[in-house]
């Protein structure tokens, strides 16, 4: 979770609005290989990781709000691997707009199952993007959480092969 009140406040108002997303995700793309393969891989200027985000609404995705919600994810995700607008219903006539602003912009859209997070269901699948390091380093200037997610990934890695390393402590939503 990112909470947006670890931003900084010295940049005026809505300075940091639209700025970082609700959550964020790492999947490590090392963990399940041969501890040779793995070694191999750090050294290696390859793929090691995706970073992810979403950008959360508890409430639905209506014709009336979904430029809003949509570019608000826009603004905040599209730095991750994987960005997401993550909502609990959508209305049926915003599913077609939704579609298109998703292919047009490289955003995903999950339908989230409040009850069972992990039942929640991938209704269009994000395309993998590249990192925008620029804003990843803006969004980590302005925001400790963000900072924190970065150290862990960091952490992360250095684990992989050196086992002496602290193990990242990750916040689970």
């Amino acid at each position: 979770r990112i909470n947006e009140k670890t931003s900084k406040k010295d940049g005026g108002e809505n300075h940091n609005i639209w700025l970082h997303a609700d959550v964020v995700g790492f999947k490590d793309l090392l963990a399940t290989k041969n501890s040779a393969t793995r070694e191999c891989l750090i050294c290696y200027p390859h793929e090691k990781s995706y970073l992810y985000s979403f950008e959360v609404k508890y409430e639905m995705i209506t014709t009336s709000n979904i430029r809003k919600f949509f570019f608000q994810t826009v603004s905040n995700s599209s730095w991750a691997n994987f960005s997401y607008l993550v909502a609990t219903r959508i209305e049926e006539k915003a599913l077609e707009e939704l579609q298109l602003l998703c292919t047009s912009f490289k955003i995903g859209f999950i339908q989230l199952n409040t009850n069972e997070p992990l039942e929640s269901d991938i209704i269009i699948q994000a395309p993998k993007t590249e990192l925008d390091w620029n804003m990843i380093d803006r969004i980590a200037t302005e925001n400790l959480d963000f900072r924190k997610y970065l150290k862990n990934i960091e952490l992360s890695y250095k684990k992989h092969s050196n086992k002496d390393i602290q193990t990242p402590e990750w916040d689970i939503c």
